[in-house]
């Protein structure tokens, strides 16, 4: 799924053993009877406990978190633990031409636009990832399944299953309607997949290209087909049938995070850790055309030739969730809060949990804007900001 959940293991850890220590008892009985911490000026036994005595103790006894030690928990998380941008679009939630799909855990559920009703659902054994190829056919990735759904049809085809990894993207070509592209930031390699045909076999196998002194940060397939990732000193652009073209960016200050296309073909956004957000020009050197000042909490955004769009969280008594318009200069349009679901549990998926329903996607094709997932959908007319009406919502 789209955010990377073991990055928040470590607090969470931290925050259960502050909230819940009292769930847990050890008792140890030596030949002496029970001991404990000796009263103030009294001496403490140096040794601890032999091995002998904590065999003959038995084994732990572990008590489950009480129902108010879970919400103390999660209302720290709430109050304190903010949630930083993803790394990649979302893979869950997808605009097509006159379609929208939700990808859940073991079922994709497709939308007709404008009127939102489901036209196509396909059961999975685990879903992945979505994406839009060329033709505006919608392909579906999952651990047992290759699926695609041609524009305008209500039945899947089936293809070739193909290897994805969990933090890898999922690309269509943007020019040929039988290609798609798995990115692996871990190995900085990019798979090129086309699994049609009587010939490709019960698993696709691609042709792979390494991303030479890729930094692990930003990565994108812009809209004139060509790609663009960061590196120490720069931005590397290059068209797979062409040489890469090192731009340098010196002086642009705090590392990039995400990359977007801009209206024009040789400009490009890019969203900073410092905040802020860049329009820029690919030219060598990179020139910073347009600076604008993010708010705090951003936890996704896209950009199109016309707006920027954000969903934002931030932590309160109550996780606030807030969706944002902006026009490309800066200018706020509107925004309205969303609900949003405590960060309780005992264990370190509370972070899949609250974002499971909070994958953002933006047409290309139509004024909306959609936030939801599996469990529940909200879609905006992006224009005037009006709620459209989602049947069964």
């Amino acid at each position: 799924m789209r955010p990377d959940v073991g990055r928040y293991a470590i607090g969470a850890v931290l925050l259960l053993s502050c909230a819940a220590g009292a769930g847990y008892k050890w008792y140890r009985e030596s030949s002496t009877g029970p001991r404990s911490f000796s009263a103030l000026g009294e001496s403490v036994p140096e040794r601890g406990p032999s091995l002998d005595e904590i065999a003959r103790a038995g084994p732990l006894e572990v008590r489950p978190l009480s129902s108010a030690a879970v919400a103390a928990v999660g209302k720290v998380r709430d109050r304190r633990v903010g949630l930083p941008l993803v790394a990649e679009p979302s893979q869950r939630l997808v605009f097509t031409r006159g379609r929208l799909a939700i990808l859940g855990e073991h079922e994709v559920v497709v939308r007709r636009v404008p009127s939102f009703e489901i036209v196509a659902k396909a059961s999975l054994s685990l879903g992945y990832a979505l994406t839009e190829l060329a033709d505006s056919s919608l392909l579906v990735v999952s651990g047992g399944e290759t699926l695609r759904l041609e524009e305008g049809k209500t039945r899947f085809q089936s293809l070739p299953r193909v290897s994805f990894f969990p933090g890898a993207a999922l690309m269509g070509d943007r020019s040929r309607a039988q290609q798609f592209w798995i990115f692996e930031a871990r190995s900085a390699s990019l798979y090129r997949y086309e699994p049609w045909g009587e010939d490709a076999g019960a698993r696709a196998l691609p042709n792979s290209a390494a991303l030479p002194d890729f930094d692990n940060r930003g990565f994108a397939l812009l809209k004139d087909g060509a790609f663009v990732y960061t590196t120490a000193s720069g931005l590397r652009r290059f068209f797979t049938s062409a040489k890469r073209t090192q731009l340098s960016f010196d002086g642009l200050g705090a590392g990039v995070t995400r990359i977007f296309s801009a209206r024009r073909l040789d400009q490009a956004w890019l969203v900073a850790s410092d905040g802020g957000l860049r329009l820029v020009s690919l030219t060598n050197p990179v020139r910073v055309l347009q600076t604008l000042a993010l708010p705090s909490g951003i936890y996704d955004i896209q950009i199109d030739d016309e707006r920027i769009v954000l969903l934002r969280s931030e932590p309160s008594s109550e996780r606030r969730w807030e969706l944002c318009v902006y026009d490309v200069s800066g200018e706020r349009r509107w925004c309205e809060a969303l609900p949003g679901q405590a960060a309780s549990g005992s264990n370190d998926d509370w972070v899949a949990r609250i974002v499971q329903n909070k994958n953002l996607a933006v047409s290309r094709y139509a004024p909306f804007a959609a936030v939801g997932g599996p469990d529940e959908l909200r879609v905006w007319n992006v224009e005037s900001g009006e709620r459209v009406s989602v049947p069964g919502q």
